[in-house]
């Protein structure tokens, strides 16, 4: 007994293929970010914000002094300017808000102020902060609710003071050691402060990490290394950075408070070097291969990756040296040397790797009106004479409508078909 059935096309899903790396984007395009207009011919990008903002700055060596800028796709490189009687402004942090804070000097270590700078109201002093007899006032690290770290520092006198300034309201951070030298490189928007903390002597530096309830607390060191510094923390508590031994020795690290300090993988060089994190947990920084500095990432739990082999335009650079910090949009900033040997600031787009998309049509039966529990026979023929129906399958029909994909009618494109209850 024949069931009532009727032979349609549909078309299923296409079947894509894309073969991921691993959670960095299987390439990237390079932009260059240029260099300051009638300044130095050298940059360096070394902050990203969400909005894909980047400062950085660019090193002039006679005389001595650097000039910062900010970059963004729609109006490239501009510069941050000085503070009156000063030579020299370095950039050290952007927030997502546009708001850039670091320091500027006249290029000595005897006087460094501390400053801001936003789209609105230029390159202003910081305001807060300066002390007596601590000539040397930075601000290195900015976060989304404006709060500030900054540092008091003589280079030939006292140790350093290290504060958060939240609003109108400084705190300082103290250190790990008697008369210590701390330095507060970064902070999330938990207002965690990670930094390095020296002693009296500055021969041995440990990294930190200081919360308002628990105040400073050491990070430790990996096995065989005496120095640790923390460069970079997010939200999700990650802190990373690098140690050091006197023997030469550098390797980057990632810290958390589950697992403590763990080396980052250093197998496609040697000395290793983390510079920041993602806020899903991808840390870049630099590996030494083959004697050179490469900029490199590290994905979650995987193996260092140099970021120099993803990139797919990379004419016009030998070598991209340095990845200093990844957005939440996977941009990354560094710097790298072009084929005229100055070095310049870059940001990688992640590329969208075209897929490869077949699109097929497939033979769908339905079949209706069948009593559910029988058993139906489909079969196939490409000639409808013939007397050797090939079977496809037999199948118990779960109610009164059911649908069969024929996955082998692309591949006969002239085909017919039959079904009928098994008896």
């Amino acid at each position: 007994m024949f069931g009532v059935f009727t032979v349609g096309l549909q078309i299923l899903d296409p079947t894509a293929h894309a073969q991921v790396t691993n959670s960095l984007g299987q390439a990237y395009t390079i932009v260059d970010l240029g260099i300051l207009p009638g300044g130095p011919n050298d940059s360096s990008a070394l902050a990203i914000n969400n909005a894909g903002q980047v400062v950085g700055q660019s090193f002039v060596s006679a005389p001595s002094y650097y000039k910062s800028f900010v970059w963004d796709a729609i109006n490239g490189i501009s510069d941050l300017g000085v503070l009156s009687g000063d030579n020299t402004t370095v950039a050290a942090s952007i927030n997502n808000n546009g708001q850039v804070v670091g320091y500027c000097g006249d290029g000595t270590y005897g006087d460094f102020q501390a400053a801001q700078w936003n789209s609105a109201s230029g390159l202003q002093p910081l305001g807060y902060g300066a002390l007596a007899g601590y000539p040397y006032f930075a601000a290195l690290a900015i976060n989304d609710g404006g709060a500030i770290t900054y540092i008091n520092w003589n280079y030939y006198g006292p140790p350093s003071a290290a504060y958060l300034l939240l609003g109108a309201i400084e705190t300082p951070i103290g250190g790990l050691y008697p008369g210590a030298y701390t330095w507060p490189y970064a902070l999330n928007n938990s207002n965690e402060v990670v930094g390095a903390s020296y002693n009296a002597s500055q021969t041995i530096g440990q990294a930190f990490l200081w919360t308002s309830s628990q105040g400073v607390n050491g990070l430790g060191f990996l096995p065989g290394y005496t120095n640790s510094i923390a460069k970079a923390i997010n939200d999700a508590h990650q802190v990373v950075g690098y140690c050091n031994n006197s023997g030469g020795g550098q390797s980057s690290f990632i810290w958390t408070s589950e697992t403590g300090m763990t080396a980052l993988d250093c197998s496609i060089g040697s000395n290793s070097c983390a510079n920041g994190i993602s806020p899903d947990g991808i840390v870049v920084g630099y590996n030494q291969i083959g004697g050179t500095n490469h900029a490199v990432a590290w994905p979650p739990g995987q193996n260092a990756v140099d970021l120099n082999t993803l990139v797919t335009n990379l004419s016009g650079w030998i070598n991209l040296t340095e990845a200093n910090a990844m957005n939440s949009s996977g941009l990354v900033v560094g710097d790298g040397i072009r084929t005229n040997g100055v070095r310049h600031g870059f940001i990688l787009y992640p590329t969208t790797v075209p897929l490869t998309v077949n699109i097929k049509t497939f033979a769908g039966i339905i079949i209706s009106n069948a009593l559910p529990g029988s058993t139906v026979v489909i079969q196939a023929t490409s000639n409808l004479a013939a007397t050797n129906w090939v079977t496809l399958t037999n199948v118990m029909i779960p109610s009164q409508q059911y649908i069969f994909i024929d996955y082998n009618s692309p591949f006969n494109p002239s085909r017919f078909y039959r079904v009928f209850t098994k008896q």
